[in-house]
């Protein structure tokens, strides 16, 4: 099986105030098909950690399409191995609404020894994996995260139990959700996310207080989380954004049955 597929239905907690599928979302469902596919192989990280270790995203860019799901429509994601190294594992997805593409993306993972934090050989654990020589973006490129613009916000935030993961440090999508949260309130109002790439640097756990800074340079942003004891880099991510289009915000209107 060298691509694994699940369908989802867009939940209340989904959805933005237009009834709309969210892009925080799209990448929320991306990792929990991913999370699947590792558990239907046995080396979830329920598995993995009688040995010790544990799995860590250090790198994520995804694309998204203008339109996406109402509330309570179905979409499909798609999701496959295309590179694996000693340490690296790369998790190419797609996701599909009505068979038609509305976001894609890549992934970089490692496995960590729990004590030392250090990526572990991963060859023969993942051998499971059969590897799919098909890549979302041609080729897995280096991204690089220069602070570009001028710095227009700035949030403190203190990490509760919400922002937890299984490994008990923040969960990834916490810090894209603190981003959002510091950008401005203008920007998000009237455009949308095409894009962004996010690299993770170090983890961050319960209590610590993370600064998030918003340096903008025309329609895209650079949000640098780090935190706030030794202000040592935790997150960067790079976000581009355009006007937003109009669909509407009646799913009725838009010809949603509810049975």
């Amino acid at each position: 099986m060298t691509k694994f597929r699940r369908k989802y239905t867009v939940g209340f907690d989904d959805m933005d105030v237009n009834y709309r599928f969210t892009k925080i979302a799209a990448t929320k469902y991306f990792q929990e098909t991913f999370a699947i596919y590792c558990a239907k192989n046995k080396v979830a990280a329920f598995d993995l950690c009688s040995q010790n270790i544990v799995w860590v995203i250090s790198d994520l860019h995804i694309t998204f399409s203008d339109y996406m799901p109402y509330w309570s429509e179905e979409f499909e994601v798609e999701i496959w191995i295309s590179e694996k190294s000693a340490m690296r594992t790369y998790a190419d997805f797609r996701i599909y609404y009505k068979n038609k593409e509305i976001a894609k993306g890549d992934s970089c993972w490692y496995l960590l020894d729990m004590a030392t934090r250090r990526p572990v050989k991963s060859a023969d654990i993942l051998s499971i994996f059969e590897v799919c020589d098909e890549k979302v973006f041609d080729k897995h490129e280096k991204q690089i995260y220069k602070i570009e613009g001028e710095k227009v916000t700035e949030k403190e935030h203190q990490v509760t139990v919400r922002d937890l993961d299984f490994n008990h440090h923040v969960n990834n999508l916490s810090y894209i959700g603190l981003a959002l949260e510091t950008a401005p309130t203008e920007l998000l109002q009237k455009y949308s996310v095409d894009l962004y790439n996010v690299k993770f640097v170090q983890e961050a756990y319960l209590d610590e207080v993370l600064v998030c800074e918003i340096f903008r340079l025309e329609n895209n942003i650079t949000a640098k989380i780090s935190k706030k004891s030794d202000n040592s880099d935790v997150c960067f991510i790079k976000a581009s954004f355009s006007e937003k289009k109009e669909f509407g915000r009646n799913p009725r209107e838009a010809g949603i049955v509810f049975e």
